[in-house]
């Protein structure tokens, strides 16, 4: 379906399982497919959704049986994009991207795209972000204004509640929000040591 996607369409890329962003954040949602039926189930008139399989999950089938894709086939309105297919072209033509708590919402909000969460992801508080709930509207979160500042906003918010260091790599080589979108080569001596004042500061305000 990549080269004839849908106008209207909620871009909703699978998780791998297993792992903690399901199990532990995911709350309820464990299982991917209750997610999806949730949203299903709600769809506005002329809406799709589109399910993108994570790349590395055939290599572990633990938690996606065949039963899984078989529930999902049942469902009208829902279909596979190629698992190859650019996950940022998808975001793009999106109206909404629905995650547990995968990094393509935070993506989305880069692209000016509102996002629907089912866990506990980190950026659950920024603006534009919506918790998933029996009351959720998707066509109104999809005629969303996005504007910038609202959103630059919250995120400022956000930071500052957080302690210094980073500790994820992958994170780290990438334009990180904290140094004002600059690259900075990762220096693991430097950071740990500032994770652990980090954590020391936190152990002491919560005694």
């Amino acid at each position: 379906y990549s080269k004839k996607l849908p106008k209207n369409y909620i871009y909703l890329p699978l998780h791998f399982q297993a792992e903690a962003t399901t199990i532990g954040l995911g709350n309820e949602y464990l299982n991917q497919a209750d997610m999806i039926e949730k949203i299903h189930n709600k769809l506005p008139k002329g809406f799709k959704i589109i399910l993108k399989e994570h790349p590395a999950q055939n290599i572990d089938n633990i938690l996606r049986s065949d039963f899984f894709y078989k529930r999902i086939n049942n469902l009208s309105n829902v279909l596979f994009t190629n698992v190859n297919d650019n996950t940022f072209d998808l975001i793009k033509g999106s109206k909404i991207v629905a995650t547990i708590t995968g990094t393509a919402g935070w993506e989305a909000l880069k692209f000016k795209k509102p996002v629907i969460t089912f866990g506990l992801a980190w950026y659950n508080y920024l603006n534009y972000v919506h918790k998933w709930s029996d009351k959720t509207n998707i066509k109104k979160i999809a005629n969303t204004k996005f504007k910038v500042d609202n959103l630059k906003k919250s995120l400022l918010n956000l930071t500052k509640k957080m302690p210094d260091g980073m500790d994820c790599v992958e994170y780290a080589e990438q334009s990180d929000f904290t140094s004002n979108f600059l690259l900075e080569k990762f220096n693991y001596k430097k950071e740990i040591d500032i994770i652990g004042k980090s954590i020391k500061s936190l152990i002491t305000q919560h005694k």
